[in-house]
């Protein structure tokens, strides 16, 4: 039973580089957040945010000019947002 046996450097620990906290930057991705966190802290590794704005295609056609700029305010609203969930985690 023992030629079996894997060697024992074949069994590492996990190394965790990056983590990826994909949101949607509602109150409940905070969660996520937290967890992500912990990990980051516990393997030294770095935290990826991601967050994607979805822009309709026919956005500007159908609704016209003002709904583009109504775009353009959410969209500096989104980053400003992960702005300070970036600087809110760096801190911890």
């Amino acid at each position: 039973m023992e030629e079996n046996k894997p060697a024992n450097n074949q069994w590492r620990p996990v190394q965790i580089q990056t983590i990826l906290v994909p949101t949607d930057l509602r109150l409940e991705s905070m969660v996520a957040f937290q967890y992500a966190l912990t990990l980051a802290k516990l393997f030294d590794a770095n935290l990826t945010l991601l967050h994607v704005f979805e822009e309709s295609y026919s956005f500007d056609k159908e609704i016209g000019l003002r709904a583009v700029e109504l775009l353009g305010v959410k969209k500096s609203n989104a980053e400003r947002e992960l702005a300070l969930i970036e600087g809110h985690l760096r801190a911890q």
